[in-house]
């Protein structure tokens, strides 16, 4: 297995009241697993999911293969998909990743919050 992982940042560190626009990715070759961070710098009484989703792209629909918990406060959080690893809910995911994910951060209210999104694919 190669020690080699693809880094994609997906929302740069930035204040936001609302959901931002969902982000499609592709899955690089050899690489059957995501690590999602998360980091939540600032806010308060805040409310945000982070959500992974595997889209057809014959049809373009969605599934939702992984959603963390609600996230309330300053954190760093982070959301596995990995096949063989022990599942751990809102936190891990044994599964293999598709060719085509959407990623996204929702708003559950209209609260700013400060945080960016890194994506590491893993061989």
């Amino acid at each position: 297995m190669s020690d080699r992982h693809y880094n994609s940042e997906i929302y740069p560190s930035a204040a936001r009241t609302a959901t931002p626009t969902v982000k499609d990715l592709q899955t690089p070759d050899g690489c059957p697993g995501i690590a999602l961070i998360l980091n939540v710098s600032a806010g308060t009484t805040l409310s945000l999911t982070l959500k992974v989703r595997a889209r057809d792209p014959l049809s373009g629909q969605v599934v939702q293969l992984a959603a963390t918990a609600a996230i309330t406060g300053v954190s760093v959080n982070r959301l596995v998909i990995y096949p063989g690893i022990a599942a751990v809910a809102n936190q891990a995911i044994n599964d293999v990743l598709p060719l085509d994910l959407q990623i996204e951060v929702t708003h559950g209210n209209g609260n700013s919050a400060t945080y960016s999104l890194l994506a590491c694919f893993t061989p």
